[in-house]
């Protein structure tokens, strides 16, 4: 699913980084060539988002980044992923950069991973200090708008340790398939100044061809936005994987990443709703609502609107849980309409773990 960080040709890899053949360190710099000397890959990663709930539009805005020198037009050589922020501007990672002087291609599929479109590179503009990079692509806003929904960068927020982010990229999976959209929800395990350190616990986690693939969230408004960028990983794709957290509000994209309006379709979230961390989630009719749980709320099941809504604490009977589910140590607390319920996975000597899509269960 999302991955170490590479663009790969034949035999010959571009690469850098933590999990690399060329180097176990964690700065991203310098670049080197050298061969390719382990299998990565991608584990138990999901073909359709199902956490966060995103629309096929929002699907379809994460793609797959070939440099020219890679690119034949024929099979999905290995690359990078990057996500379509803006119509016509890619994010993705500095270490996925081209060399200098040549272009980038970005393609974008459908849910039934068939190709869409390949649109290339107009501009190329690199972070000074974070490993960042847009890509500006020579194509009329129409065209891009006529096939996807670009999912904005989130706001200026502090994550929370344990909120829960949906992962995706384009890299190789469990069977050694690359170029293939692929998604797994994992937890913030660290939060230490630009970067976001997510963990999974040897089940799931970013593999080649990831790097530059974003970590998602539902933002208090409602909307699914971008939270971080991929930046390195573990050696063996199930481990921790670190991000650069980004916010519409750096400098480095406002100057370049023209505005753009939301996407407020409601994809995958029913009228019912669902509990985020401290906000909920709603749709009202065709539109996604949302609320942040504060000043004494927490997100509940609402006998009122027959939803999980923000309601004060202690009324709900389901307080900070909905239909999905937690874990809640070993034991598996789920809301249905209103009724709690909880399974001690301890009962059969196993734990309450989550799987690659999010959902709690005895492991």
């Amino acid at each position: 699913m999302v991955g170490q960080r590479f663009w790969s040709l034949t035999v010959a890899l571009w690469t850098v980084g933590s999990g690399s053949s060329c180097s176990e360190s964690s700065d991203p710099a310098p670049i080197t060539y050298c061969g390719r000397t382990e299998d990565f890959r991608i584990y138990e990663g999901t073909t359709q988002e199902t956490f966060l709930g995103l629309t096929g539009r929002q699907h379809h805005a994460i793609g797959l980044l070939v440099p020219e020198w890679a690119w034949t037009g024929e099979g999905r050589p290995a690359g990078c992923t990057g996500t379509m922020i803006a119509a016509g501007w890619v994010l993705t990672a500095a270490h996925c950069s081209p060399p200098v002087g040549t272009s980038v291609a970005f393609s974008v599929f459908d849910t039934l991973d068939r190709e869409i479109s390949t649109w290339w590179s107009r501009n190329i503009i690199e972070h000074e200090t974070l490993d960042l990079m847009l890509v500006e692509l020579d194509v009329h806003p129409g065209e891009i708008e006529a096939v996807l929904d670009p999912i904005a960068l989130a706001d200026a927020v502090t994550p929370e340790i344990g909120s829960l982010l949906a992962l995706a990229g384009l890299g190789e999976t469990e069977l050694a398939t690359r170029g293939s959209r692929r998604f797994a929800v994992e937890p913030i395990v660290e939060a230490n100044g630009d970067e976001l350190t997510v963990d999974g616990q040897q089940r799931t986690g970013a593999c080649s061809g990831d790097s530059g693939g974003p970590a998602l969230m539902r933002a208090e408004d409602g909307t699914v936005r971008v939270l971080g960028v991929l930046s390195r990983g573990s050696t063996d794709c199930r481990g921790r994987d670190h991000y650069v957290q980004v916010s519409g509000d750096d400098p480095f994209f406002a100057a370049s990443v023209p505005p753009h309006c939301l996407a407020v379709d409601c994809g995958g979230i029913e009228p019912e709703g669902r509990c985020y961390g401290a906000s909920a989630v709603w749709c009202d009719g065709a539109r996604i609502q949302g609320q942040a749980c504060a000043g004494g709320q927490e997100c509940g099941w609402s006998e009122r609107e027959q939803g999980y809504r923000c309601v004060s604490a202690g009324v709900s009977s389901c307080p900070n849980v909905d239909a999905r589910g937690r874990c809640s140590g070993d034991v598996v607390v789920r809301c249905e309409g209103g009724v709690l319920s909880a399974h001690d996975c301890g009962d059969e000597a196993r734990v309450c773990a989550l799987d690659s899509a999010g959902r709690p269960g005895c492991h």
